[in-house]
Parts: C-alpha cells; sequence; structure tokens
C-alpha cells in the first residue's frame, strides 16, 4: 500500500509530508484481539473452545505482527480491522491510524482502479489474487497478495518491490546492452572476413597474373643465354645472368605472395607425417649455407638424439626453417654466427634458430609476424623481401598443429622457436 491520506489532526499524516525513512513508535499492544485478523464479529462459543482457539489466534497473530511483509485484514464494509507493524512503517503511521478506518478513504488513490477491481473478485468469488501494483504519487511498486476471509472480509499482504523492479530492469538493459554489443562484434567479425577474403583473392589474381610474363621473361633469357638468336657476347651473358637472377626474385616474392593468400582463404593442405629433425634441418641447411658462406658467417646445428622426429608436413616444417633461417643470415652482420638446436620435452619438440644479429626491439616482436611487416624501414630497404616470411610461417606452424614464437634483444641477437608435435606423442 502507499501510505495513507490524511485524516484528522488524529489520523494519519500528510502524503505530501512523507519522510523518506520514517520509523514508527506505536503505544497499541504488541499482539492484536485475534478476531481482528479474520475480519469477523465476535461470536458466543463454548469456554473450552473459546480459549483453544484464542490461543491459537495469538499465536498465528504473533507470527503475522512479527511478519517483514506488511499486512491488512479488511472487513465486509471495507474498513481496515488489523494493521502489523510492517504496514504501519511502510505507510509511515501508526496503527490507531489505521484501524477502523475505510480503505478507500485512506487510500483513494486506489479506488475505481485495478487494486479495486482486484479486491473485489476476491471478495465476490472467493479466490486470491496475485498482483503488482504502481502508486504514482509515492513512486513505489507494491507487490499484493489479497485472500478471502470470513464474512465477505480480505486478508491482504504487501511489500514494496520497488527495488527489486529497478534490479531486474537494470539486468534487462544490460542483457540488451550486452547482445547489441555481441551482435555488432558478430557483424565486424563478418565484415572483417569478408575483406581479407577479398584481399586474399585479390592477391591470388593479381599473383597469377604477374607469374605469366614473369615466367616467359625466364623463358625468353634462356633462349637467348642459349644462343638461340644468335652468338652471345660475354657482356650479354652477364646482362642475361641480372635478368634471369631479377625475374626469379621477383618470382619468388610473387610466389610468396600467393602462398599467403592462399592462407588466408584456407585452401593450403597438410599432410602430416613423421619428421625427423636432422633431415628437415639438413634440407633446409643446404638450401641458406651459400647465403652464410657469403657473408662469412657460422653456421652451426646442434640436432640432439638422431632419430628426433616431430609430426608435421615435410615440406612445409622445411619451409619453416629455410625462412628462419634466411632471415638469421639477412639481418646478422658479417663474421656472426647463427645456431640451430633441438629440444624435446613433454610430448613436444622445439626447433630453435639463434643469431647474434641486429635484434627487434621487445614492444615490436609480436608486429614482426604480422603480414607485409619488416622492422624497420631501412632495414627492409637493405633486406629486399616482402615481409611475408614470418607471417606465412607462423600460419604454417599452427596450420601443423605447433607455434612460432620469438625472443630477442636488440643489439645482442634473436632466437625464433619452431614449436611442433613430437613423432607418435612422445
Amino acid at each position: 500500500m502507499a501510505r495513507a491520506r490524511a485524516g484528522s489532526a488524529g489520523g494519519p499524516p500528510d502524503p505530501e509530508r512523507w519522510p523518506a525513512d520514517r520509523s514508527v513508535t506505536n503505544s497499541y499492544p504488541t499482539v492484536p484481539d485475534p478476531d481482528v485478523l479474520s475480519g469477523a464479529p465476535a461470536r458466543g462459543r463454548r469456554a473450552g473452545d473459546v480459549g483453544a482457539r484464542r490461543a491459537a489466534e495469538r499465536r498465528l497473530a504473533a507470527v503475522v505482527e512479527g511478519m517483514s511483509e506488511a499486512f491488512l485484514s479488511l472487513d465486509a464494509a471495507w474498513r481496515v480491522t488489523y494493521a502489523n507493524r510492517a504496514a504501519c512503517r511502510l505507510n509511515g503511521t501508526t496503527r490507531a491510524a489505521l484501524v477502523g478506518r475505510d480503505h478507500w478513504a485512506l487510500w483513494p488513490e486506489t479506488a475505481g482502479g485495478e487494486i479495486e477491481r482486484q479486491y473485489r473478485r476476491v471478495a465476490a468469488d472467493g479466490v486470491p489474487a496475485r498482483f503488482e501494483h504502481y502508486y504514482p504519487r509515492a513512486g513505489v511498486w507494491h507487490a499484493i497478495q489479497a485472500y478471502p476471509a470470513e464474512g465477505g472480509g480480505l486478508a491482504v499482504f504487501f511489500r514494496d518491490v520497488t527495488a527489486e523492479r529497478a534490479a531486474a530492469a537494470e539486468r534487462e538493459r544490460l542483457l540488451a546492452d550486452s547482445e547489441r554489443a555481441r551482435a555488432d562484434a558478430e557483424a565486424a567479425r563478418a565484415e572483417a572476413e569478408a575483406a581479407n577474403r577479398a584481399k586474399a583473392q585479390f592477391l591470388a589474381t593479381m599473383s597469377h597474373e604477374l607469374r605469366t610474363p614473369l615466367n616467359a621473361i625466364g623463358g625468353y633469357a634462356e633462349l637467348m643465354e642459349m644462343g638461340v638468336r644468335g652468338p652471345v657476347t660475354d657482356d650479354q651473358r652477364h646482362d642475361i645472368a641480372r635478368i634471369q637472377a631479377s625475374q626469379r626474385h621477383l618470382l619468388g616474392l610473387i610466389n610468396e605472395v600467393l602462398h599467403y593468400a592462399k592462407l588466408e582463404t584456407g585452401t593450403v593442405h597438410y599432410e602430416l607425417a613423421d619428421v625427423r629433425v636432422g633431415d628437415a634441418f639438413a634440407a633446409a641447411e643446404a638450401l641458406v649455407a651459400p647465403q652464410a658462406r657469403a657473408k662469412g658467417l657460422a653456421l652451426a646445428l646442434h640436432v640432439g638424439a638422431p632419430d628426433t622426429a616431430v609430426r608435421a608436413d615435410a615440406e612445409k616444417c622445411r619451409q619453416v626453417l629455410v625462412n628462419l633461417l634466411s632471415n638469421a643470415v639477412k639481418f646478422t652482420d658479417r663474421g656472426g654466427r647463427v645456431d640451430v638446436s633441438c629440444v624435446a620435452r613433454d610430448g613436444r619438440v622445439v626447433l630453435a634458430v639463434r643469431d647474434t644479429g641486429i635484434g627487434i626491439p621487445a614492444d615490436q616482436l609480436e608486429a614482426v609476424f604480422a603480414p607485409f611487416v619488416q622492422v624497420r624501414g631501412d632495414l627492409t630497404r637493405a633486406a629486399e623481401g616482402t615481409g611475408l616470411g614470418l607471417a606465412i610461417s607462423r600460419e604454417l606452424a599452427r596450420g601443423m598443429g605447433g607455434e612460432l614464437t620469438a625472443e630477442s634483444r636488440p643489439g645482442v641477437g634473436s632466437t625464433f622457436s619452431l614449436t611442433l608435435p613430437a613423432a607418435g606423442g612422445a
């Protein structure tokens, strides 16, 4: 119930002057006359029956009086016959100001509305009613339960659920916000995936288109070198060699772009098998050793037990190792060192390539695995490439159930670690 409307000087307080929180000290007895709980008038009874019933009703009255829920008892004429402490406290008044008063006079805003309709239905049909009602003048919501009582009266329980409704509304708002955020994230993810697919398709198309004339250049250069078009002088042979070197270099870059495009679109297939680490390192070393010798670098392999093996795609494992060794050679100054090691532990095998090169700043370590990225612009010019090698290598490592990580200190060197499942799950 919202707080009762003021009546005479001795009646309930004016609702316009209700305090935000008011405790009421009452001068009425702790336990009321039990007859008022039912709204029924006293009737003549035998002394024994009356005594037993009164004792039971007093126990019931004590329970009702101690309840945290507010309780009102109404008779058939809609007069308040009893109000417990919680009802008085919730209305900011005393029991004396409520008992004996007409309900509709105490709370005129309830007359003619949902509360009156529900109360009259309970009284007429003898069925309980449970509902919530908002009191706009007090700005509160009450959960109300009305039950039929003897003599056509009502027993009404009610409590303030304003905070509960506010909390429920806040939960609904947060849930709606979360759903909107999830939908926005899904839309953004779908848009990003579509953009990636479009980019990958563009790269694949362009790569194919560029490979055709480059292959033609390589073929015609080879025919000229063979003297098909006539004798070739030494100077011309030197120029042809430069053309062929540039063609192979550019074709290699385009192949990298095409390979990355395939990774992006998920069209790369893996043929996993047991691969001996020593064989994989030997194949990669054979391709990189000439570059290392040309720069005067020491290239050392420490592959551990000769039977150490990983579960991987042999060709792709070799490609990753070649990329790592090539980068180590590329970014290590003349006279430096490149070491390769292998450690097996916990069902995984770690293949590490360590160099004494220029190193990478800690805040840029992850950036080197992004596509088309080389850490420093000046290095990009000195060390030719697309910046796709490490991006491709990490994708290949993950495609084989492994991972590629890096550690580095500027001026000291870098270590790139390829971790793969051990063969046979050992």
